[in-house]
């Protein structure tokens, strides 16, 4: 069973993390891009699904993202995109493995 992270902190940030999620999960669901179901054995998280029409949104995202990168750093010199990109990657390694400032 996969686990599942909590708002932690104070009621008001509960509530206002929850607010926006919901809000968010609402537009995205009524665009038909995603489906809520409950999570067996736990009333408190909803599980989200991509739909086909969500899936392939999120495919053009990516594509469009990725090729927006790359018309902003083909330009740069190979050398000095390969130490843009282990920066990058140092940055996000580090985001990934720090402990959250909340």
């Amino acid at each position: 069973m996969p686990s599942y992270s909590y708002p932690t902190g104070t009621a008001s940030g509960w509530a206002e993390q929850l607010d926006t999620g919901t809000g968010l999960m609402d537009r995205i669901e009524k665009r038909g891009f995603a489906k809520r179901s409950a999570v067996p054995g736990d009333r408190r998280p909803v599980q989200v699904t991509l739909t086909a029409a969500g899936r392939r949104a999120a495919s053009a995202f990516h594509s469009d993202m990725g090729d927006a990168l790359a018309r902003l750093i083909d330009p740069i010199p190979a050398d000095d995109r390969e130490q843009f990109r282990s920066t990058v990657e140092g940055i996000v390694m580090r985001c990934r493995t720090s402990p959250s400032s909340e």
